[in-house]
């Protein structure tokens, strides 16, 4: 099962374990005060809720190419966020809650993963803390935030528990297609997350071609029967939206990366730590698999414009188990207890030091962004009032406030932008829309119509919108109103 412990007790485990749960209840404050409320946090936010109520009225769920708006996601997660948002009324809130379930579930896979590599239930509290540390201070911006991918991770997990807890060649045979089943049902809510079952292909190539055999043919069928279906529902066009999509790739994208990564450094330590102790155990092999693919796949997505740390999320958690079952490992021989063990003690705390940083200087300004939260909902829900008391079609750039208003689905700001950067939507298409004048009101942020670098549409195509439409402040100076020009 593992190398337990029950003796060694390192020192400062116990109190930094508080520590951290103090930490994670004070910064998980402001993103669950927001759950409830009508403030949206990030583009997807609108999309995915106004796609659920696409996919809950029948409408097109995956549009032809020269649609003004594009679903770049399979469907499942449209049909769980409208299953809860039927019940509770609102999408946003409905996806939202899905998320923070699904980050809980997810730390709780890390605990059951790191104990079946370690057998140690200390460690493995250390592990699942440390993941709804990084949740509430480096990740906060996704912590119950209105989009799938956690939902989607929430599903993977339980399938990298499974070929965990026995040895790789005992693995029955069950467990084998219970994990690649759950990975392909995950692959129907987040299309993109590939780095486990790439890393699973690799790792059972290298040590049990049984189990390879049963791998890739349970893949093999898994991957026929989902096709199958969705042709079935949805006809050519959910793969051509799907594996189609559009995006601009830029070196410039990565910019941010390295600060980022910065802070999964004492993870990446940690999982060095797994290499030394356990290189010959094949369950650490897979975790370090792992995190190898989900850094470069996640690398290579990071190109795409529109991605954010989120594509390191697959590294994050392989890291995270990696680092718990290291750990374990240095306090299985020993190396904590005694004056002898004051130096790796000292390394943990020294690792630890910029995540500590981030995080005190979050827990500074927490009573702040909490105190805001009132006048922040006062303008976003003025701002929704304004988009709805408009009668007719509306688009909105932030997409929750056309949701929220009772609008339709008009405009994909971001998805339709990128086609048209990429010259795959025609302009005289879009000037046709700007021209005839349907939509009534077009809410947009302030900076599309400034020096923004990058707008959301290519210059040539906001200046159409000008020539057809008159800019009007808002209650928020973010935002602009464009009417039709009489």
């Amino acid at each position: 099962m593992g190398h337990a412990t029950t003796d060694s007790r390192p020192v400062p485990l116990l109190l930094l374990l508080v520590i951290a749960g103090v930490v994670i209840a004070v910064l998980a404050a402001e993103p669950l005060a927001l759950l409830p409320l009508r403030i949206q946090r990030n583009y997807n936010e609108g999309w995915g809720a106004l796609f659920t109520d696409v996919a809950l009225t029948g409408g097109d769920l995956y549009p032809p190419p020269g649609a003004f708006i594009a679903n770049n996601y399979p469907p499942l997660s449209f049909y769980v966020a409208g299953l809860l948002g039927s019940v509770i009324g609102d999408h946003v809130i409905a996806l939202r809650l899905i998320a923070l379930i699904s980050y809980l579930a997810i730390a709780a896979g890390v605990w059951r993963a790191v104990l079946a590599v370690s057998g140690c239930r200390r460690w493995a509290t250390a592990s699942s803390t440390v993941f709804l540390l990084y949740g509430v201070s480096v990740f906060q911006g996704y912590f119950a935030m209105a989009d799938p991918q956690w939902l989607a991770h929430a599903v993977a997990a339980p399938a990298l528990v499974l070929l965990l807890r026995r040895p790789v060649r005992q693995l029955p045979a069950r467990d084998i297609v219970a994990a690649c089943l759950l990975m392909l049902v995950s692959g129907l809510i987040k299309h993109n997350l590939l780095a486990m079952p790439v890393s699973v292909t690799l790792w059972l190539a290298w040590h049990d071609r049984r189990g390879l055999a049963i791998w890739l043919a349970t893949a093999a069928a898994g991957v026929a029967a989902a096709g199958a279906a969705l042709y079935g529902l949805y006809g050519t066009d959910v793969f051509a939206s799907v594996a189609g999509h559009h995006r601009s790739m830029r070196l410039g994208n990565i910019i941010s990366l390295p600060r980022e990564l910065r802070s999964l450094l004492p993870l990446g330590a940690g999982a060095l730590v797994l290499l030394l102790y356990r290189r010959g155990d094949p369950r650490a092999r897979l975790l370090l698999i792992f995190a190898v693919v989900a850094g470069a796949w996640g690398l290579l997505q990071r190109l795409g414009d529109g991605v954010t740390y989120n594509a390191q999320f697959e590294m994050f958690i392989a890291l995270t188990i990696a680092s718990g079952a290291g750990m374990a490992a240095v306090d299985a021989e020993g190396r904590w207890r005694g004056r002898g063990g004051w130096p790796a003690r000292a390394c943990i705390v020294l690792l630890f030091l910029p995540l500590a940083l981030q995080a005190g200087s979050m827990l500074w300004n927490a009573p702040h962004r909490l105190a805001a939260l009132p006048r922040r909902l006062h303008d976003w829900e003025a701002l929704t009032a304004a988009v709805a008391a408009r009668p007719g079609p509306a688009a909105c750039e932030r997409l929750a406030v056309c949701y929220w208003a009772g609008k339709g689905f008009e405009l994909d700001f971001f998805n339709y932008g990128q086609r048209l950067y990429a010259g795959a939507s025609s302009p005289e298409d879009f000037e046709a829309l700007m021209r005839g004048r349907r939509l009534r009101l077009i809410l947009v942020e302030a900076r599309m119509l400034g020096a923004n670098p990058r707008p959301a549409f290519p210059p040539p195509s906001v200046a159409v919108m000008l020539r057809y439409y008159r800019p009007e402040p808002t209650s928020m100076a973010d935002y602009m109103i464009l009417l039709p020009v009489p």
